[in-house]
C-alpha cells in the first residue's frame, strides 16, 4: 500500500461524499450514508470471516493501512460524514466541513510525512502537515464556507494536530457540530 495512494483516495472518496451531498440534499444524503454504512459494515463483516472478492481485495490492498478491522478508514469516514450530515445545521456548513476533512486530512497526511520540522504540542506531527491542511482544507472548503473557511481550516487543522485517541474522522466532524452549536 502506498501513503500517498491511499490519501488520494481519501480526497477522493471525501469528495466524492461532499459534493453528493450537496447536489442531492440532507435528507437523501443521510440515508445514502446509513446504506453505505451498513454495507460497509456487511462487507467488513464478510471480509473478517475470509471472504475473498476481487473488487474489494483490491481496493482494500492498494488504500488501505494494515489494521485489524479491514475498510476501518472509510467507515469511520461515513460514520464522521453521517454525524455532520444529521446534525450540523446547515448544509453549506456541513459540506465545506466535509471538504475540510477529505482534502485538509490527505494533504496534511503526504506533507507532514516528509516534513522536517515538528510540532511543539505533538512530535509526530509537523508544521509542514498542518499548513498544507490549512492552505488545502481552506481552498477546498471556500466554496460553501466563504471567508470561515480559512479560520476553521485553521481550527481544525489544530484539532487534527492533537493526541486525541480517536479517529480524526469522527473528532472533526464531532468538533465541527459542536463549533456550529456555539455559534
Amino acid at each position: 500500500m502506498n501513503e500517498d495512494h491511499r490519501q488520494l483516495f481519501h480526497m477522493a472518496f471525501g469528495t466524492i461524499i461532499a459534493v453528493s451531498t450537496w447536489l442531492v440534499g440532507r435528507e437523501t444524503a443521510a440515508a445514502i450514508l446509513l446504506f453505505v454504512l451498513l454495507a460497509g459494515l456487511a462487507i467488513i463483516q464478510l471480509k473478517m470471516r475470509g471472504m475473498r472478492e476481487k473488487t474489494v481485495d483490491f481496493l482494500l490492498e492498494k488504500f488501505e493501512r494494515l489494521v485489524e478491522t479491514p475498510g476501518k478508514g472509510a467507515l469511520m469516514f461515513v460514520i464522521g460524514a453521517l454525524f455532520l450530515v444529521t446534525y450540523a445545521k446547515n448544509l453549506d456548513y456541513a459540506v465545506g466541513v466535509l471538504m475540510i476533512l477529505a482534502v485538509g486530512d490527505a494533504v496534511s497526511t503526504m506533507a507532514g510525512t516528509r516534513g522536517k520540522h515538528p510540532l511543539p504540542w505533538n512530535g509526530k506531527k509537523t508544521w509542514e502537515g498542518f499548513i498544507a491542511f490549512v492552505i488545502g482544507a481552506s481552498l477546498a472548503s471556500a466554496y460553501f464556507l466563504n471567508v470561515a473557511a480559512l479560520v476553521l481550516a485553521i481550527l481544525f487543522g489544530l484539532v487534527e494536530t492533537l493526541r486525541i485517541p480517536v479517529d480524526d474522522n469522527l473528532v472533526i466532524p464531532a468538533s465541527a457540530v459542536f463549533i456550529e452549536a456555539l455559534l
